[in-house]
């Protein structure tokens, strides 16, 4: 249903993260034709998280209602993973055998301490809770490959791997009354979610001079079996099937490439889409997991071109890439008439997305310019749920960019650039869900170079967000400018800069998602001046 009334959101969030990693990794040579190959990693996380989030409920332009949650979070862990490779080259040239094992452990445990809040005309309650998770998963990868030599730029290749991943996450939730703990069981549980697979493949593989092709087919068997004390029994999903996969690559000449790459993949629900305990540490955004998810498939397509002519300096970039999914997991979202959002990941009967970039330059000697231009567009189509409401969804995100510089840049360089983000969404049944807004930004880039020792840059941003749906349209300018000088005939170089001149690095952004328009505004240094001592490492 649709609601006259609106909700106002803020969320602000601090945090601290220290991490500690050791990594090693050794190469032993048992022969000319044999080798042995480790890598071992360990790491140690420590941080905490700091969240406020609060939602104004209005009615005819009214506050009616005020929730916030106010969350610290302390999280520590440690991960170790352990990666052995067995090198064996054969008699014949070309002829070899490689096998790897892979070994994953990690441990992470995160405490949270919860305070939420309501405040109505006609009544205010507080919840203190304490919300316990921890998270164990190990991992164990295997793969062995023979590659056998049919001609001189020609290989047969038979490869068989197994994988197989336990994680097992915990939630325990507490409600505080008078200073005392008593244990949540409704909000409290946990779930142990194996996954397994083995593939087999076989692959015909080609290099020649200006071809190269890979192609073949892996049968495989993935089998996901989730457990918990909330269900009764098991649930098993298993999916058997053929991935087929292809790579073609034309080096047409040495400035000019061609690609085309075609893979199929199941995809894999993640642990948090799993967990089924709802979690409600925020009120506004209330989340559980989906036990029941089944695996998917995808079939992905990419081409892509490049062409790069020196003596006009022409050059051209093109990628496209078109992904097709079964079952692919979405979140579905249902919004309560006080505007709180439960989301539940589900599986998409429909999921495709088409992405593409391309870019072109080239020089204008005459004018000793070089002008370039580019697109970057992600177009997505799928099926989606709000409020129960099935409806086909497809949202666009597209950038423009136009920008000229000089070509001799021996004295000074400057470049001139715009750029042009144009997001929208559209709704099969809710038209009034439609979505669209645009922002742009102009540029200017200036370096001079007044001799060998002084060097002085610029740059200005002027950025602009339109109106359409939010409240208002935003315009801010951004000014750098900095003064450096080097030392003498040494590496060291000396100066000043200016930071945000105009002091309007306001913090902004915006984007949209399924049933929703975000706004978001953060914090930022603002104005500032700084010395800055650097040295090179480059030989002059």
């Amino acid at each position: 249903p649709l609601y006259s009334s609106a909700a106002s959101d803020v969320y602000k969030r601090q945090s601290l993260d220290l991490v500690t990693r050791l990594k090693n990794k050794w190469k032993i040579k048992l022969s000319e034709s044999t080798q042995i190959h480790l890598n071992n990693q360990f790491g140690i996380t420590d941080g905490n998280r700091s969240n406020l989030s609060e939602t104004s409920f209005l009615e005819d332009g009214l506050n009616s209602s005020f929730t916030s949650s106010t969350n610290e979070i302390l999280m520590n862990g440690y991960d170790f993973s352990s990666k052995a490779k067995f090198l064996k080259k054969l008699k014949k040239e070309g002829r070899n055998w490689v096998t790897s094992l892979d070994f994953k452990l990690a441990e992470n445990q995160k405490t949270n301490d919860i305070d939420n809040s309501q405040v109505s005309e006609l009544f205010s309650s507080e919840i203190l809770q304490k919300l316990e998770n921890h998270q164990n998963e190990q991992t164990i990868y295997g793969k062995t490959a023979y590659t056998e030599p049919l001609s001189k730029d020609k290989y047969l290749i038979l490869s068989a791997n197994f994988n197989r991943s336990v994680n097992s996450p915990t939630q325990t939730t507490f409600d505080v009354l008078d200073s005392q703990e008593q244990l949540n069981s409704t909000f409290s549980g946990a779930l142990k979610s194996e996954l397994t697979s083995a593939a087999f493949s076989l692959a015909l593989k080609m290099n020649k001079k200006k071809h190269r092709l890979n192609l073949g087919v892996s049968p495989v068997t993935y089998t996901l079996t989730n457990s918990s004390e909330i269900f009764i029994k098991g649930i098993e999903k298993k999916k058997e099937t053929i991935l087929p996969f292809l790579f073609y690559n034309w080096k047409i000449s040495n400035l000019n490439e061609m690609k085309f790459n075609y893979s199929t993949e199941i995809n894999t629900p993640g642990i948090s889409e799993l967990f089924p305990i709802v979690n409600n540490s925020n009120p506004n955004f209330i989340s559980r997991g989906n036990e029941n998810l089944d695996l998917g498939y995808s079939h992905n397509f990419e081409l892509a071109y490049n062409s790069f002519k020196s003596f006009s300096s022409k050059t051209l970039f093109l990628n496209l890439t078109h992904t097709i999914s079964h079952d692919r997991v979405i979140n579905t979202i249902n919004v309560s008439e006080n505007f709180i959002q439960t989301i539940t990941p589900e599986n998409s009967e429909k999921y495709n997305s088409t992405n593409l970039y391309l870019e072109y330059g080239f020089n204008i000697s005459k004018l000793g310019i070089h002008p370039s231009a580019g697109v970057d567009s992600r177009l997505t189509n799928y099926i989606g749920k709000v409020n129960q409401e099935e409806n086909e969804v497809t949202e666009s995100v597209s950038r423009l960019t136009a920008s000229v510089s000089n070509i001799d840049q021996s004295n000074f360089s400057l470049k001139l650039g715009y750029g042009l983000n144009f997001n929208t969404s559209e709704y099969s049944l809710r038209k009034e869900f439609n979505q669209e807004f645009f922002n742009q930004d102009t540029y200017l880039n200036l370096t001079v170079n007044f001799s060998k020792r002084l060097r002085f840059k610029t740059d200005i941003t002027q950025n602009f967000y339109s109106k359409e749906s939010f409240s208002d349209s935003r315009t801010f300018t951004i000014w750098n400018s900095s003064l450096s000088v080097s030392l003498a005939e040494s590496k060291w170089r000396f100066g000043v800069m200016a930071k945000d001149m105009l002091n309007q690095n306001i913090g902004f952004s915006r984007t949209n998602s399924l049933n929703s328009l975000n706004e978001s505004r953060f914090n930022a240094l603002g104005r500032y001046m700084a010395l800055n001592l650097t040295y090179s490492f480059k030989k002059k």
